[in-house]
């Protein structure tokens, strides 16, 4: 069954259009503004960099979970036999694994989270940032893999297509 030029309509509209991908840039800008932070603070060493790092991972997160709630329900509405199917799963997959670095960096540096949060970050002078640069690092990886997937979701399959306009009745032009 050739589905390909068959459009699968986004189960969570936004001014016609899927509201996932109205949300997918926001993490993503996130997730490029904190590998840039402790990327800056591996290089100079300012405690800023760090606490800027941290939060922007935080805001990342949850970002990211706020966009991924529409792209599941998106998910679900491409059917089993749907050739987009497997991509919609590698590229769900490839979105997961980028949010669990994301969150392992939270995790593991969670003493910083926790100290700029109360303001006292100064403490956290020297702190080694290799490893929440390479978590980091390695999840913006991921999610331009992931990304790139997305986009074929979107364009070459039209997964979350618009929604039509309506041709008759009382919405119609």
């Amino acid at each position: 069954m050739e589905t390909r030029n068959e459009p699968v309509l986004t189960r969570v509209p936004a001014l016609g259009h899927s509201l996932h991908r109205w949300l997918v840039g926001i993490p993503v800008i996130l997730y490029i503004a904190s590998v840039t932070f402790f990327g800056l603070y591996a290089y100079d060493d300012n405690v800023m960099w760090l606490r800027d790092g941290i939060i922007t991972n935080l805001v990342a997160v949850i970002a990211a979970v706020v966009a991924a709630i529409p792209g599941l329900m998106d998910l679900r509405a491409i059917p089993d036999a749907h050739p987009a199917r497997s991509v919609a799963i590698g590229h769900a997959s490839f979105m997961v694994a980028v949010l669990t670095l994301f969150v392992a960096n939270l995790v593991v540096n969670f003493h910083v989270l926790a100290a700029a949060i109360k303001g006292s970050i100064v403490m956290y002078r020297g702190f080694d940032g290799t490893v929440a640069l390479v978590l980091t690092g390695t999840g913006l990886g991921l999610a331009l893999c992931g990304g790139a997937l997305g986009l074929m979701l979107a364009h070459a399959f039209r997964i979350g297509a618009p929604v039509p306009e309506p041709t008759h009745g009382p919405l119609a032009h």
